[in-house]
């Protein structure tokens, strides 16, 4: 495509500060991403795309591009949205807020609609051409981010205007809505899902009943706790499957090993409970104690020297994991 001479000197000018930009903005934004477990995409914009915009007609002069260096935060869910809103307006200066919802549609429409932050940086340094410069930061969830990418080059990118394709992207649209509604409001939809009974969830749930009494106990070393205690009940499930398979009384099963636990780490007190081995090889420990030598193939449990050291009978365990 030709780009006009005044475009291409006017880029030419700005480009050179977009590298600073972007990676200031970058690792600010990245940073916070990964503490958060969001995941983050960004791009500069090309001249050729930047003449094209230009060309829609909607921007009256150079200052009112936004979108010069654009990122992406992709979230689970829009319950974050506002959390990290408040984090953009702490780190950059806010020009505009563009928020979902915030633009007039009509009930039978279904187009693009996510929050759009534009901002400038504080003041780097004595390079005032920089903080000048306008940068945008999307706000998506992880719907919103695969409706975009899959139909993107299906629909915006193409040499055809097809109705069908229009079509398909709007119902998809849709679905996307109706997905997020239904995770951001999971907590009310829950009083209005019928429960049927499953023995394996019934069993999962006694483990992790258990699994956060025994972890109350004070006796526990806090450092060895876990952040979320669902994923070492479900461990708990996998290694003493075959135990509470084979028994009819999986339950009785269930509280006898955990009260063997509580009473040993009773016995040793918090000061002597062993901090060279994680809980849930404790646990194998345990159950070596009681002569409980569970066989799950699914599971290969971690025995290591200190384990075999401080529950010497963890040593008879013939599927181990290779170190």
């Amino acid at each position: 495509m030709i780009i006009s001479a005044a475009i291409q000197n006017q880029y030419r000018n700005t480009e050179v500060y977009l590298e600073v930009l972007s990676k200031n903005v970058r690792d600010v934004v990245f940073n916070y991403c990964g503490k958060n477990n969001f995941a983050f995409i960004d791009r500069i914009k090309t001249i050729e795309s930047l003449s094209e915009k230009i060309e829609t007609g909607r921007y009256a002069k150079w200052s009112d591009l936004d979108d010069f260096y654009a990122a992406t935060i992709i979230i689970p869910s829009l319950n974050y949205e506002t959390e990290i809103i408040g984090f953009l307006r702490r780190m950059f200066v806010e020009v505009k807020l563009r928020k979902r919802g915030k633009t007039k549609k009509a009930p039978d429409v279904f187009r693009f609609d996510s929050t759009r932050f534009i901002g400038k940086l504080k003041q780097v340094g004595n390079q005032t051409e920089i903080g000048n410069i306008n940068f945008e930061i999307q706000i998506k969830t992880a719907f919103e981010h695969a409706w975009s990418v899959a139909t993107h080059s299906m629909v915006y990118k193409t040499n055809n205007i097809d109705w069908k394709l229009l079509r398909i992207a709007a119902q998809l649209k849709s679905s996307v809505e109706q997905l997020d509604m239904i995770v951001s409001g999971s907590k009310q939809l829950h009083s209005f899902i019928t429960e049927h009974e499953w023995p394996e969830i019934k069993l999962k749930k006694q483990f992790l009943d258990s699994t956060n009494e025994f972890l109350r106990n004070e006796n526990v070393p806090s450092e060895l706790k876990p952040k979320d205690s669902s994923r070492l009940a479900e461990n708990f499930y996998s290694f003493f499957y075959s135990l509470i398979n084979n028994s009819k009384t999986p339950y009785k099963e269930i509280n006898r090993v955990f009260k063997s636990a509580s009473d040993k780490a009773n016995l040793l007190g918090k000061e002597k409970f062993p901090r060279s081995i994680s809980l849930m090889q404790y646990f194998i420990g345990i159950s070596s104690e009681l002569g409980d030598m569970p066989s799950n193939p699914k599971y290969v449990p971690l025995v290591t020297t200190e384990l075999e050291t401080i529950f010497p009978k963890s040593k008879e365990f013939e599927n181990k994991f290779a170190i």
